[in-house]
């Protein structure tokens, strides 16, 4: 006959073994989301980079005139 705290023990025992592959599960996914979270900054940075340099080109391209040298309307 199990006696009452052997059949507690062995609950706590069943819960801590799902408990820790629920943690083993949530970590993993944590250590993927930080991996992507790492390489979307470095896409971001790469297209905020982007976006400048075309901006500034397209600046650099602009013929730049005097306001009293545009024609007369």
């Amino acid at each position: 006959m199990v006696s009452a705290e052997s059949e507690r023990l062995q609950r706590l025992e069943i819960q801590l073994t799902h408990l820790e592959r629920q943690y083993e599960v949530l970590n993993s996914v944590v250590m993927e989301q930080g991996k992507q979270i790492t390489r979307l900054q470095a896409l971001a940075f790469k297209l905020t980079e982007s976006v400048e340099q075309a901006e500034a080109d397209r600046i650099r391209s602009t013929p730049s005139r005097p306001p009293h040298s545009a024609p007369p309307l």
